[in-house]
């Protein structure tokens, strides 16, 4: 349980130096630092569900896809600041919609 604790330190931690970053328009580190954050906080949720003693069920499957969506969208509409100008709306789509997807999932898994 405490590896939990501790990668949500460093998830907390990183999601921290990604806004710093992004006040300082440094936009290769911001990137990386929101990568990390992202896959901290998927790694968090999977090992989350490993620890369970409950299975693995549609809900927890949702979940889990939820987060794998946004994690995609996270990278996807991440790159915007490394792309021409005349890509970035399509980058946006691309990005936008598996993250509105995931948030779709998030919606319907709290209201149910």
């Amino acid at each position: 349980m405490i590896i939990l604790y501790l990668l949500a330190c460093a998830c907390l931690a990183m999601a921290f130096v990604t806004a710093v970053l992004r006040n300082k328009k440094s936009e290769k580190w911001r990137f990386i630092t929101k990568l990390i954050a992202s896959v901290l906080f998927c790694v968090i949720a999977f090992l989350a569900v490993v620890r369970r003693e409950a299975p693995m069920n549609y809900r927890t499957t949702l979940m889990l896809t939820a987060l794998v969506l946004g994690f995609v969208g996270d990278v996807l509409l991440g790159l915007d600041a490394f792309v021409q100008e005349n890509c970035q709306s399509f980058l946006f789509l691309v990005g936008g919609l598996p993250f509105f997807i995931g948030h779709i999932l998030y919606i319907v898994l709290l209201l149910s």
